[in-house]
């Protein structure tokens, strides 16, 4: 169901702007002093019947005082509240089709499927054996879907119950209503202990029995003849006594109200929740506020960084060194980049006649048309932008520093083709000293997770320069697992939320950045963990999850890698190309990755084949699997994700068999680079 419509419904309704949350409810409500409308969870419910109940709620929502909803705590003295249900429904759908005529339809056809699903209890049961203020509610929800009798004494109540028009009104006529119950089932009761009587009398008579007139003797006393008055209302008798019987022989109690109680104990059907009563756990978007307080800028990191003492200072030679070595590898992922760019134009380009005689081509004219110059119009390549997030959980300690060589490879590309990018890292544990806003109902727990701001192309020159240093500090393997700063410590994997919180990255990044084509690329060494949320009341885990997204719901597992799944293709959605870089330390994690992202079975000699492939060039990619459009599951320890390469030694009085192989070894340790850079190029670009 598209919520984000029924919510501007519930908000034109109110004629005010409500605040319509969803949620693992047990039915819809409304609180008065918060302007707060709660809608549940419902399961195959029809658009009508969704109007029904929506429009019902808002029609509480601006007649019905505090003390007159469902469930008020406040007691009304000779009104029960099962009575007030019924008669300020009466009420409050009266005036909300009158002020929305639209909504009348609805109503109709809304209450039709719940009489259809016998949501009152109404089936295979006369309509006449219920009390009068059931057969009112009958009346009042299924209007003419069914045939509701009320005797001459009773319509003057029915006509009060159906023209109130106020609170004050509502509260007279249960009291009426009450009255007159508590009058009849008193009645009733006197009847029946009359009636009991009257046989007890008949059992002591003994053998006198036998004195008294049979009956067709006393069918022929004189008093004995039915009066004009009796024949004119034995229709109404009839309606008395199957009420009145029903009552005594039932719950007997006038306070109950059958089909309203039917009715609650029913709603809990229109929840979308499996055969044993669980239901999906339901949670929002994460919210720009939340984002908010997730974002540390890099000024906020800096200041992070200096409470620490934490300082860039780097051996120049080594950083230099660094420098020169990442600028070869640099420099064939621009040429791959640049090629398939040329590629893209050429393969698009457009060729048309310009208006102008080709000269050469006249003395054709008797047998062809074609004798103008033509022009060949070039595609215009998309312009790119890149976003980069790094995984900084305490897993990823031993495989950091190649990680982030990577990622300072991939803004040296991003300098040298001029495509603007910025490097994010996330993370969760301690707040750094933050103080993170409110978790609403239904919101997800972001409460000291962080996403920290490390690099961008934004940056003045000094700026990039220490930030630059700082990243490839911290990749030396003294530094892997240092504590750089609060922000920056290692954590948790809240790699969803972070997901989550990419959308806004995503968008301030295009506007900043007038690009046509985003390149969102995650460099991680597993899943996430599974998504805390903030609920205010007790949900039987089903091990699914509804999601609200720009209000639209989504049903999803709430397995931690099937959300990733999800996430990724609504960043998809935007327009992003997603890549992902699966860091593998053993076999295992290797043999993991390939079957979770495999969207067919892989047997063991397929698996064989393709560690073989893997073995050799250090990485093995992977297309449109887990919502990335490219994955590549890479060696940590290999010179695949590290910019690092063999240098080519060969002694002066090397052999013609030692020169051989020393360049077989050189060329070698460039391979992976070489076809990673062109696996990369391509999805980019």
């Amino acid at each position: 169901m598209a919520t984000q419509s029924k919510s501007i419904l519930a908000k034109l309704l109110a004629n005010e702007n409500i605040d319509v949350q969803y949620g693992n409810y047990q039915t819809a409500f409304f609180d008065v002093e918060k302007r707060v409308l709660g809608l549940p969870l419902w399961k195959d419910v029809s658009k009508n019947l969704t109007d029904l109940l929506i429009g019902h709620e808002v029609g509480h929502a601006l007649f019905t005082p505090a003390d007159g909803w469902h469930d008020s705590a406040t007691t009304i003295p000779g009104c029960p509240r099962a009575y007030v249900n019924v008669v300020e429904d009466i009420r409050i759908e009266k005036k909300i089709q009158t002020k929305y005529p639209g909504l009348v339809r609805c109503f109709k056809l809304g209450y039709k499927d719940l009489f259809d699903k016998d949501f009152f209890g109404t089936k295979d049961r006369a309509i006449e054996s219920y009390s009068l203020i059931d057969r009112i509610n009958i009346k009042a929800k299924l209007r003419d879907l069914v045939e509701v009798p009320f005797s001459g004494e009773e319509q003057p109540l029915v006509d009060m119950a159906f023209k109130v028009d106020t609170w004050e009104d509502v509260i007279e006529a249960c009291k009426a209503l009450y009255e007159y119950m508590k009058e009849n089932a008193e009645e009733q009761k006197n009847d029946n202990d009359s009636q009991n009587d009257d046989v007890d009398q008949n059992e002591d008579l003994g053998d006198t029995r036998d004195d008294l007139p049979m009956s067709g003797e006393q069918n022929s006393i004189e008093d004995g003849e039915e009066t004009k008055a009796s024949k004119e209302s034995e229709s109404e008798d009839k309606v008395e006594e199957s009420s009145s019987t029903e009552t005594a022989a039932g719950d007997t109690s006038p306070e109950k109200v059958e089909t309203d109680e039917v009715f609650r104990s029913m709603e809990n059907q229109l929840l979308d929740q499996d055969e044993h009563g669980r239901q999906p756990v339901y949670m929002k978007h994460i919210t720009r506020r939340q984002f908010n307080d997730m974002l540390f800028t890099y000024d906020q990191v800096l200041i992070s960084r200096a409470a620490t003492g934490y300082n860039i200072e780097v051996e120049e030679k080594d950083y230099r060194a660094f420098i020169d070595e990442t600028k070869k590898v640099t420099n064939l992922l621009a040429k791959e980049f640049e090629m398939r760019k040329a590629a893209f134009r050429t393969r698009r380009a457009q060729s048309a006649r310009s208006g102008s005689l080709d000269v050469n081509k006249l003395y054709n004219y008797k047998f062809t048309d074609d004798i103008f110059a033509r022009v060949t119009n070039l595609a215009d390549a998309k312009s790119h932008g890149m976003v980069m997030m790094i995984d900084f959980s305490g897993s990823m300690g031993d495989i950091l520093g190649g990680t982030l060589k990577q990622v300072l490879n991939l803004s040296m590309f991003c300098k040298k083709v001029n495509i603007p990018f910025e490097v994010y890292g996330f993370t969760s544990g301690d707040s750094a000293g933050r103080q993170y806003s409110y978790v609403g109902e239904a919101e997800i727990n972001h409460r000291k997770q962080r996403i920290f701001e490390l690099l961008s192309s934004k940056m003045k020159k000094e700026v990039y320069e220490d930030a630059f240093k700082s990243l490839w500090k911290r990749s030396l393997d003294d530094y892997g697992w240092g504590y750089i700063s609060e922000v920056e410590h290692f954590g948790g994997t809240p790699l969803n939320e972070a997901l989550m919180a990419s959308k806004y990255i995503i968008e301030d990044f295009k506007a900043k950045n007038p690009v046509q084509k985003v390149n969102f690329v995650l460099l991680s060494d597993g899943d996430g963990h599974n998504i805390r949320v903030n609920t205010s009341e007790y949900v039987r885990y089903s091990g699914e999850a509804i999601i609200n997204i720009r209000g639209k719901l989504h049903k999803l597992t709430r397995q931690s890698r099937k959300v990733t799944s999800f996430l990724l293709n609504q960043l998809r959605s935007m327009d992003v190309t997603t890549v992902g870089f699966f860091l593998a330390q053993r076999a295992y994690d290797f043999n993991g990755a390939i079957f979770k992202n495999s969207n067919r079975y892989i047997d063991y000699e397929e698996l064989k084949e393709l560690r073989k492939k893997y073995n050799k060039q250090k990485f093995l990619s992977m297309d449109n699997v887990s919502g990335f459009d490219r994955y590549f599951v890479v060696k940590s320890d290999s010179k695949s994700i590290d910019t690092d390469v063999e240098e080519l030694e060969i002694d002066e009085n090397a052999s013609k068999a030692q020169i051989t192989k020393a360049f077989k070894k050189y060329s070698s340790s460039k391979k992976g680079n070489r076809v990673l850079s062109a696996k990369f190029a391509e999805i980019i670009a």
